[in-house]
């Protein structure tokens, strides 16, 4: 019989509490996705992380990810958060593949850094760094869990978040500068520095053409997507709508509607293909 939300919930809360004093545990990820995958976790309040239905809208869409990325690939995880896609992309990629993690929030990566050693993964790296405007440093919200996210750009917070300063880069600058190997599948979720990082990589997406999953923040990215979408060559489609299959799949979304298609409902969450 299915438990319940309510009382799931109330079981998260009591296998927290002998944990309250560390924020988060080691936590092997029941289902889904990343089934089997250790990440540091505090169930109280990311259980869905543990339980393994995070984000289950969008990764049934997905299913089977091997379209997006197989074995040996490359994968950039670009706010990553507890690194649950950095887990489904490792299972994805092998041992014989590479992710890349990058997280601003130092309180977040100091959970991140643990998750090669915790999973004997030695094909995976974890940067304390923040993607979007590039070769500077950015004033950041660090204290918000996964809504963590840049100050100063056009994303606006409640209240007056701590601001920590970190080190930011453009997409095209983790290949030239840090050498870091390219892409075959990039998930970008930079809580509004999309709008930046889309245009900071022009050689990432002019020659290596990686797919890119989109979590988009504000109406104001939808320009700098549209704008990606004409000059680099790619079509999007929300991932509602996704279909993995290339015959079946609907018409892709048109480049200059998409401040409509946002009014009329689309989801925050884009697959980005580049045209052959």
């Amino acid at each position: 019989m299915p438990i319940s939300k309510s009382l799931a919930k109330k079981m998260l809360w009591g296998l927290g509490r002998p944990f309250h004093k560390a924020s988060s545990w080691p936590c092997r990820v029941l289902a889904g996705p990343a089934k089997g995958c250790v990440l540091s976790l505090d169930i109280r309040s990311q259980g869905s992380y543990w339980l393994g239905s995070y984000d289950t809208w969008i990764l049934n869409r997905l299913n089977p990810i091997s379209h997006l990325l197989a074995l040996g690939d490359t994968a950039w995880d670009c706010g990553a958060f507890v690194g649950y896609y950095t887990a489904i992309f490792r299972k994805a990629v092998g041992p014989t593949g590479h992710v890349h993690t990058f997280e601003a929030s130092q309180r977040n990566f100091s959970n991140l850094r643990l998750l090669p050693a915790l999973n004997n993964w030695n094909n995976v790296a974890i940067h304390h760094l923040a993607i979007g405007p590039e070769h500077c440093t950015i004033n950041f919200a660090g204290d918000l869990g996964g809504s963590s996210g840049p100050l100063d750009l056009s994303k606006s917070y409640q209240g007056t978040p701590k601001s920590e300063t970190v080190r930011c880069s453009g997409l095209d600058e983790l290949l030239i500068d840090y050498k870091i190997k390219p892409p075959r599948l990039i998930k970008l979720d930079l809580e509004s520095a999309e709008e930046q990082a889309l245009h900071n990589g022009n050689r990432l997406f002019s020659i290596h053409r990686p797919k890119v999953i989109l979590e988009w923040h504000g109406e104001g990215v939808l320009d700098a997507i549209s704008r990606f979408l004409e000059i680099y060559r790619y079509e999007a489609w929300d991932v509602l709508n996704y279909q993995p299959n290339e015959a079946l799949r609907s018409k892709p979304l048109d480049p200059l509607r998409l401040h409509a298609c946002a009014s009329e409902g689309m989801s925050n969450t884009l697959i980005c293909i580049p045209k052959s």
